[in-house]
């Protein structure tokens, strides 16, 4: 057969003093882009000749929106003290993510699309090594992590396990801040090997 050729669209690059890290999981696309990852030092996030600088306090969780030609449109970032990732992106009528902080913490955010505005969170933590790998939604209004864990796992409603691998939790989603991440719509622990 013939090849087919690519067509070249271009590339952006983010730039700064400091570090910054995105995974394949925290890139979400439909008429924009959405970025999500971690950064330390001071990154520039606006690849144009824009400047939209930000400092992390240690270690930051962020989201940037861009335009398909690659033009910023918002930045959020946790600024706060530790370290924070977002370790996955969902996107629905709200952008929801999962941030880590220091692999014992998991807080659910869901921001509003158009100016990034926080319209509602959730957060708890385990006594064990948490990592989420992937967060989303069905069709209807369960969103779905699904990651993995070490030690002692203990979440609402009396659920817990113990030297667990692999974890499947569902939330389900309100209609109002207060009950956008109900917790637990489902959730599932899975003996065997761990979810990398």
């Amino acid at each position: 057969g013939t090849p087919h050729a690519q067509n070249y669209q271009g590339a952006k690059r983010l730039s700064g003093t400091g570090a910054c890290d995105v995974q394949g999981n925290d890139v979400m696309v439909d008429q924009n882009v959405y970025v999500g990852g971690s950064f330390s030092g001071t990154v520039d996030l606006d690849p144009s000749a824009g400047v939209s600088n930000r400092t992390a306090n240690g270690t930051d969780g962020f989201i940037a929106k861009y335009d398909h030609g690659g033009n910023l449109l918002w930045v959020y970032s946790t600024n706060t003290s530790g370290n924070q990732q977002v370790t996955g992106l969902n996107l629905g009528s709200k952008l929801n993510a999962a941030v880590q902080t220091s692999n014992s913490s998991i807080s659910l955010i869901a921001l509003e699309t158009a100016n990034a505005s926080l319209y509602a969170s959730t957060s708890f933590s385990t006594s064990s090594a948490i990592k989420v790998n992937k967060i989303a939604k069905n069709s209807q209004t369960v969103l779905y992590l699904v990651g993995s864990f070490s030690g002692n796992f203990m979440m609402s409603g009396g659920i817990s396990a113990v030297g667990t691998d692999a974890f499947l939790m569902g939330f389900t989603i309100g209609s109002t801040p207060s009950t956008y991440f109900s917790f637990p719509a489902r959730t599932s622990v899975v003996s065997g090997p761990r979810v990398d």
